[in-house]
């Protein structure tokens, strides 16, 4: 079986959501895999917000560049391996990618 590379295809800024006022990232349940959300754009964003049931009130937070979203990356609790892009709250497909191969990306990215 041939070994896929990942390849940096995003474009800055990038948004996760976090509980408002507070540090917590939000997270979900994947096939059992905790998964840290990033978006893309802050319209795909909001739109996840605005599309989930949360008794607490949620946040963007824009990632503007390598270094933020490593150091992000970098910081989540060990439980949360993946990180999955762009979804919905609805959403029955998932592109969801390990943590640690994104930060491989981050690292040997010349940009």
């Amino acid at each position: 079986m041939e070994e896929q590379q990942l390849i940096h295809r995003w474009r800055y800024p990038v948004f996760v959501v976090r509980v408002e006022g507070e540090l917590f990232l939000v997270c979900i349940d994947i096939e059992g895999r905790e998964c840290l959300l990033l978006f893309t754009s802050k319209e795909l964003a909001e739109h996840y917000v605005d599309g989930v049931k949360q008794e607490e009130k949620l946040q963007l937070m824009e990632l503007d560049d390598d270094d933020e979203l490593a150091r992000l990356l970098q910081s989540v609790p060990d439980d949360v391996q993946h990180v999955v892009w762009d979804t919905t709250p609805s959403a029955s497909l998932a592109k969801v990618a390990a943590i640690e191969d994104l930060l491989r990306v981050l690292e040997s990215d010349p940009s």
